[in-house]
């Protein structure tokens, strides 16, 4: 596959206004309001416990009693100083699921279920309506709409507003491996993005990285947010670094193959179908999966003009994948197909 460089030599650099601690506690009336729980069944199951029996003793008593012994870990196995029950808790403080005091819950929040069972509906319309609702989720949300909105106007995002704005981001780390740098054009982007920096030594709050993993993990988590590795779509950018892009999947998004083969490849014969379905995705903000349907779909009703290309799992190893990539290649009868091959429209 050629390489193709994203110039980002001429871009300027701008930082983000995002939202200080001191806005912030205005906002929630406490200071600390990021959160890094990214399992959504340790955070229900935690909160069912403290629902049933309020917090007996200290964090570390309450997880050895209530918690490790009871509650499947996801991942990382529960600790016995209790800090990962206490990361949880302040989550579910922050996200107003209940008070500091352990006394008050939202008790429509979660069905009342066995640990570890899979998550219903009602948990996840949740989960749902903390991501649009709590504000550092909107602030994040943001930057796939505009990265100059206020604090006024982040705040007064919509879930509507959100999915129906919002465009293709890209995002890479400029200096370690965290994100921490962001732009919106492929075509030599003049404007690089990045987190504030800390006046003292020049690092970027560490704080502000760990949340967009988090924002990208509950968006993908709930079927919002798509990702693409787009190193493996041959792109680099001029300064050797690989990136990656993500969106929210439009609720209107039709992918429609033909549009895009007349618009975006022209006179091709052969069209690679990973570009293609990465065509769509960036077009139409549909999901991966959806535009790979719509490669299907589109050669069973044109059979007559255009054929598909198998190709084999030598060429296309789901195992070197890293755990949020996503091979663009459809599968067609158990096969992966590589390219369209057009014979006329």
């Amino acid at each position: 596959m050629m390489t193709k460089t994203v110039d980002i030599k001429g871009a300027r650099t701008e930082s983000l206004a995002l939202i200080t601690d001191t806005e912030a506690r205005a906002i929630a009336g406490k200071g600390w309001s990021l959160s890094f729980v990214y399992s959504f069944q340790e955070m229900r199951d935690v909160f069912n416990a403290f629902r049933r029996c309020g917090q007996i003793g200290t964090v570390a008593e309450f997880s050895k009693n209530y918690v490790s012994k009871h509650i499947p870990y996801v991942n990382r196995p529960w600790d016995e100083n209790g800090r990962r029950l206490l990361e949880i808790k302040n989550a579910l403080i922050n996200f107003e699921l209940m008070d500091k005091w352990v006394t008050r819950f939202r008790y429509d929040a979660f069905d009342d279920v066995e640990p570890g069972a899979p998550l219903t509906e009602q948990d996840l319309a949740t989960f749902r309506r903390i991501f649009f609702g709590y504000f550092r989720f909107k602030e994040y949300a943001s930057l796939l709409i505009s990265p100059t909105m206020t604090t006024e106007e982040k705040l007064a995002l919509t879930e509507e507003e959100i999915l129906g704005r919002s465009s293709v981001l890209y995002y890479y780390a400029s200096a370690r491996s965290r994100v921490d740098s962001f732009f919106y054009a492929l075509n030599r982007p003049d404007t690089i993005w990045k987190f504030p920096t800390s006046e003292k030594n020049g690092e970027v709050k560490g704080g502000f990285v760990r949340f967009w993993d988090l924002f990208l993990s509950w968006g993908s988590q709930l079927g919002l947010i798509e990702r693409l590795n787009m190193r493996r779509q041959g792109y680099l950018l001029s300064d050797g670094k690989t990136f990656s892009a993500c969106y929210f999947i439009s609720p209107r998004a039709k992918a429609d193959v033909r549009r895009t083969l007349e618009e975006r490849f022209k006179r091709q014969a052969m069209v690679d179908l990973s570009d293609l379905v990465m065509a769509m995705c960036m077009d139409y903000r549909c999901s991966i999966d959806a535009a790979q349907e719509a490669v299907i779909d589109y050669y069973q009703r044109n059979m007559e003009n255009v054929s598909l290309i198998r190709t084999s799992e030598i060429f296309i190893k789901e195992t070197e994948l890293n755990k949020n990539d996503r091979i663009l290649y459809p599968k067609y009868k158990g096969s992966f197909i590589s390219h369209i091959k057009i014979r006329g429209l």
